[in-house]
């Protein structure tokens, strides 16, 4: 059995890639750094200066040979991960709990700059934990934008799907579509809130959308009814975004009912109350 100690990983990645002209930027992360060795991979996460995406693939299998090379062991081990395609929960995670290999903190930064920008709503949590903004507020715009957005999508399921009989929507593949995507809409503007909230408060990372209103109501900032209706949602909007080929339109027809009529008109109140604090 192959032990891979951090020091040892740390180091032997620093030679591999301190070498090279073409990686801007590099962590290790995950269980070697969490649990100072791993008996299973190392993670590593790079970040190259601009190619062409073939040039790109040939750089990363590159990296890959040398560093379970250099660690003699196999190369199925080395999780190299693309840090311009890695999503942000991933990248999160990478930049604020994994060690830097190299890269100046000039391109750390413009990297967290280029984040903010890609990704709005991740402007407060990075710049809590990155101390730009010591002192982070609920940003109302952003809060303004997903009750427009919830708003707009439940008026449509109002009048446009619950008006009308289940066998009547799932007759036409476009009304189908129509309330799958309202519901999705919908969902995903309330769990963005959620998340942006929980980004405020600094109450770490989520790693799944069940933990937004679940952190929410253990720390006192959500009704813990509202959040376990809330959490009920998950399986719907994991099949809405998966696009399972068996989708029960009862199941999702009552759902809907159940957002438009009861949640939402509960969701809507607790965040003005919240909004007053």
């Amino acid at each position: 059995m192959v032990v891979l100690e951090k020091d040892n990983v740390f180091k032997c990645l620093c030679e591999v890639l301190s070498k090279r002209g073409d990686v801007s930027l590099a962590y290790l992360f995950g269980s070697v750094v969490e649990k100072s060795y791993s008996l299973h991979d190392v993670d590593v996460a790079i970040l190259l200066k601009d190619k062409d995406p073939d040039e790109k693939l040939y750089a990363l299998g590159s990296i890959l040979a040398e560093t379970a090379s250099k660690l003699s062991i196999n190369e199925d081990m080395v999780n190299l991960v693309d840090m311009e395609r890695a999503p942000q929960s991933l990248l999160y995670n990478i930049i604020r709990y994994g060690m830097k290999i190299v890269g100046s903190e000039e391109v750390e930064h413009e990297l967290i700059e280029t984040l903010l920008v890609k990704y709005p709503d991740f402007k407060i949590e990075l710049r809590t934990w990155m101390n730009l903004n010591p002192n982070p507020k609920v940003d109302s715009s952003i809060v303004e934008s997903r009750i427009a957005e919830l708003r707009r999508n439940v008026e449509y399921l109002r009048a446009e799907i619950l008006t009308r009989s289940l066998s009547d929507i799932t007759s036409s593949y476009k009304d189908q579509l129509a309330m799958e995507r309202a519901m999705h809409r919908a969902l995903e503007a309330i769990f963005d809130l959620c998340r942006h909230l929980i980004s405020v408060h600094n109450l770490g990372l989520a790693e799944s959308y069940a933990e937004y209103p679940k952190r929410l109501a253990e720390n006192n900032l959500m009704p813990k009814d509202l959040a376990e209706d809330l959490m009920r949602f998950i399986g719907i909007r994991n099949m809405l975004v998966h696009r399972y080929l068996e989708l029960d339109y009862s199941v999702l027809y009552n759902a809907v009912r159940h957002l438009v009529e009861e949640v939402f008109p509960k969701f809507v109140e607790w965040i003005s109350n919240f909004m007053k604090r």
